[in-house]
């Protein structure tokens, strides 16, 4: 159907053939999510890359191009899809079902050409699920109403209308959440000091603790930064090429004041001391991936004491050392100190500039001001745009949650010599490095070099799931120590531990964020997922029928 509820086709298994090809081909795609299908998918890197060597013709090509190139995918029939797996793949299912894998119409293809229709929007895509977008308002809201062709409509219930709202501003939300607009929200930390000094406070009994989101926060540095008029920050550049540099800032940034503003009153449940989430997958024995990564660091008999970070235990934090070492090292090439270390905030969000204020503080705690030192600079309202895109970012502080279940899904995201590994590309800048590194970055791209090697290998281990886990924390601990980020959030939280629960729930409100995946899937099938907040029913009438329309606010 399109925007207005005309039926336009009818999907068959061909449109999902269709779909891949659009996804493997360098020319339509741009090499949006490939890395699903080229890792495991017989024939797909190989059809990536061939499309990739032919350039402008390749935009030639159609789905019989790929089936006749040897890609592992048929159509026996209009409601069958058949993969074939280069290697054995026990969680196929949860590759398969990624955007990746989504369905396109050729017609729609070449009726908008593929400029237009990879950047298609709500006006002029074609929908097959239960819902059209209505109305969609950048930065604003987008609404959704019941698709009246949708193929199960009688045996479901909907919304007559579906509205996301985005907050910008904690302070907004507890405003709707007061005014009874939203369900739930996250807190920051003024906000429960005021809440839990006041024993009479009405929203005192509807705190709570939430269940940690699937997503693990990181601190990504930018290993080529550019100053404002595009030119190269050299000062950064070689401060965070430097290893004993870097590896400041795992041993010695003490987040302790910064987690308090997600959770006042536990703070270090917040802490993350690893790059893949917790809960993404088990070994055979029963063993979650991530202690095995606490194995290889050395974690693996400590547990949370509310006291210390963990990754801070071993020397209590101090890094005098490290830091006179990469003081040292740094002056020798000639890096000025303090280093300025610039991160974006939005400019409309007075929590973001709390978050900042403390973070900032931090530093200054940790690293004294003598070494380096949190600039806090802002954007109006697309940080790719404004920041990432001219590279003007120290470190963005980024989630990731997983796309289908195996360690690769996160490791991947840091290689380099990899088209699909997406923050080498779009947040470190490191594949950029590698294709003309400076004398300074050789150690680092040694460092990278080494990692991507483990992770290669780890992927490599098909056939036994145990022995693959074990190489993929190798490799992750390799990059902790190494190469890489600083973890920072394991998830945010808004707790009580009293847990006050009582007999009846229905009527309590609780004051907690919860996350949900609402897809925005545009021409290049690359899925771009919100977090949403659940908002209360509200009912209209209009004579003797009963509606229900329902508003979702996502925080930004």
């Amino acid at each position: 159907m399109d925007c207005n509820g005309e039926v336009k086709e009818h999907i068959t298994a061909t449109d999902f053939l269709v779909g891949l090809e659009w996804v493997l081909n360098a020319s339509k795609n741009e090499a949006n999510n490939t890395s699903m299908p080229t890792l495991y998918i017989v024939g797909a890197e190989e059809y990536y890359e061939k499309t990739k060597d032919m350039g402008a013709a390749a935009a030639d090509l159609r789905y019989q191009d790929m089936l006749d190139a040897g890609v592992g995918i048929e159509a026996p029939d209009d409601y069958t899809l058949v993969f074939t797996c280069k290697h054995s793949c026990p969680y196929f299912d949860t590759v398969a079902s990624y955007t990746s894998f989504y369905p396109a119409s050729q017609v729609l293809i070449d009726e908008l050409g593929i400029e237009t229709f990879r950047g298609c929007d709500n006006t002029n895509m074609w929908y097959c699920g239960p819902y059209l977008v209505e109305e969609y308002i950048q930065g604003n809201t987008k609404s959704y109403i019941p698709n009246p062709h949708y193929y199960n409509a009688a045996n479901i219930s909907r919304f007559e209308r579906l509205t996301v709202t985005m907050i910008s501003d904690q302070a907004i939300a507890f405003q709707l959440y007061q005014n009874r607009e939203l369900d739930e929200m996250d807190l920051n930390e003024s906000t429960i000091t005021t809440i839990t000094s006041d024993p009479n406070n009405e929203y005192n009994s509807q705190l709570c603790e939430k269940r940690a989101r699937p997503t693990a926060y990181a601190m990504h540095f930018n290993y080529q930064k550019n100053n404002a008029d595009g030119t190269p920050d050299v000062n950064w550049n070689k401060a965070i090429a430097n290893t004993a540099f870097r590896q400041c800032f795992y041993r010695g940034l003490n987040l302790k004041a910064w987690f308090s503003r997600y959770n006042k009153i536990n703070p270090l449940k917040c802490e993350n001391d690893y790059y893949t989430m917790k809960g993404l997958c088990y070994n055979t024995q029963g063993v979650e991936y991530t202690t095995l990564v606490a194995k290889e660091m050395g974690f693996d008999a400590e547990k949370y004491d509310g006291e210390t970070m963990i990754r801070l235990r071993a020397n209590g934090g101090d890094i005098s050392a490290l830091k006179k070492q990469a003081m040292e090292e740094l002056s020798a090439i000639g890096v000025t100190f303090p280093v300025k270390a610039t991160y974006f905030i939005i400019a409309s969000s007075t929590s973001a500039l709390d978050n900042a204020t403390i973070l900032k503080q931090c530093f200054s705690d940790s690293f004294g001001d003598d070494f380096i030192k949190l600039d806090i600079q802002t954007y109006v309202s697309s940080l790719t745009q404004e920041v990432r895109t001219p590279q003007l970012q120290s470190f963005v502080i980024n989630g990731w949650s997983a796309d289908f279940g195996d360690p690769v899904n996160f490791l991947g995201q840091e290689t380099i010599h990899d088209d699909n590994a997406f923050y080498s590309h779009y947040y470190s800048n490191i594949a950029r490095v590698a294709e003309a590194p400076a004398d300074y970055q050789k150690d680092l791209m040694d460092a990278f070099e080494q990692y991507t090697d483990l992770v290669n290998a780890a992927n490599a281990i098909v056939n036994d799931t145990d022995a693959r886990y074990e190489a993929f924390a190798k490799a992750e601990a390799y990059m902790l120590e190494n190469a890489g980020q600083p973890h920072l959030l394991r998830h945010r939280m808004v707790p009580d531990p009293r847990q006050r629960v009582q007999q009846d729930q229905r009527h309590v409100r609780r004051l907690q964020l919860q996350g949900c995946q609402l897809g925005d899937f545009r021409g290049s099938l690359h899925h771009r997922p919100v977090r949403a907040v659940r908002q209360g029913f509200r009912r209209c009438y209009s004579g003797l029928s009963r509606r229900k329309s329902h508003s979702i606010s996502v925080s930004t």
